[in-house]
């Protein structure tokens, strides 16, 4: 059998038990109550009878739903399709009557449900001069509850090392005419975001070794209601592991560095120690030249042409002020005196050893 819209009052009649108005020609058809959680959404589907007395086709019907305890009269309702009349702030944008009271609907649109929205309501109905009544023998009752549905998280493929892996984030069972919820991730530095709907987050992350057995969190917050709520799954990434070789190589490179900076090392200490030496020995090369002339090995070959022993004594007998003393030798080269009878006889040269002291 199919199901007509004209149907659809009997039906709800026999499902949820609705009861007849104060009057028998004033009825509502609806649940007594209905239970949502917090952040969530939540329609109740309502119907009316009312006579048709007092009014004609072209006057409209006005619909309003108001708290149990409130006055009709002069407290503003929860939701309401008479323009004239102002709504409560807190039910403003989130409370919608969403039926067509000329059509006997007074269906009542509940988003972004907040725990203060717990209570009794009940529906009003006015048309014409006669049709002005208030269904509070019929209330609804509303029952906010904590928010217990989590986010869907969905990892694209297998986790490696290097590879950029694209993570989503959803909540599918969000309500749609609710206010669109906000999305974040915790756990790991993200490399980017992806593509992004009202009620799905994506991120790609390229994952190393070190995020293994590290968490991710997708965090989603309903701001209509104030509430959050969040998931988190346990990263499990696969890396191939480095071979002997690759480890042998990096010690082998770590080893020749270490030898090259050892090596840097002894040729500095090298380099100093001998421009220490070369100003030592160049000192000592200085306290000689004073006594030999322009000498600077300590050998002396020079040509005299006065007599040896002259020069001998005089550089023996050469007065000195320092307090060591060192013994040289040297190499004097005479050339021999002419005598007076053959001056063109060729002269001989003699080689004399002699000991000398120079004091230091």
């Amino acid at each position: 059998m199919l199901l007509t819209p004209k149907m659809l009052p009997l039906l709800l009649f026999l499902l949820w038990a609705g009861s007849l108005a104060q009057y028998p020609r004033f009825q509502l058809l609806m649940k007594e109550s209905v239970t949502v959680q917090e952040g969530l959404c939540v329609l109740v589907p309502c119907f009316i009878r009312y006579p048709r007395r007092g009014w004609t086709k072209t006057d409209p019907a006005q619909g309003y739903w108001f708290r149990k305890e409130a006055n009709y009269v002069s407290d503003a309702p929860v939701a309401t399709n008479d323009p004239a009349r102002k709504v409560q702030e807190e039910t403003k944008g989130r409370f919608h009557l969403i039926g067509d009271p000329p059509n006997y609907n007074c269906s009542l649109d509940i988003r972004d449900a907040r725990m203060a929205d717990k209570g009794s309501y009940f529906f009003r109905i006015v048309r014409g001069t006669y049709v002005l009544y208030n269904f509070k023998s019929n209330p609804l009752s509303l029952y906010v509850t904590a928010l217990t549905r989590t986010p869907d998280i969905h990892i694209q493929r297998t986790l490696k090392s290097g590879h950029p892996t694209t993570i989503s984030c959803k909540v599918p069972w969000a309500c749609n005419r609710g206010t669109p919820p906000t999305f974040s991730w915790i756990g790991v530095t993200v490399t980017s975001l992806g593509s992004k709907t009202p009620y799905s987050s994506e991120l790609t992350l390229t994952p190393e070794p070190h995020h293994h057995g590290t968490n991710l969190t997708c965090r989603v917050t309903f701001p209509g209601a104030g509430v959050t709520t969040e998931s988190t799954v346990l990263l499990n990434v696969s890396w191939k592991p480095r071979t002997w070789s690759q480890t042998a190589q990096g010690i082998a490179w770590g080893a020749s560095i270490t030898a090259l900076l050892t090596l840097c090392l002894c040729l500095i200490f090298i380099v100093k120690v001998y421009k220490k030496k070369s100003a030592e020995a160049a000192a000592r090369t200085d306290d000689i030249n004073p006594v030999f002339g322009t000498s600077s090995t300590g050998h002396l070959n020079e040509s005299w042409s006065g007599s040896p022993s002259d020069y001998l004594s005089s550089a023996v007998a050469a007065p000195t002020s320092r307090e060591e003393q060192e013994l040289h030798y040297a190499s004097v080269s005479f050339q021999g005196v002419r005598p007076w009878n053959s001056q063109r006889q060729e002269a001989t040269n003699t080689t004399e050893y002699s000991e000398i002291k120079i004091h230091k």
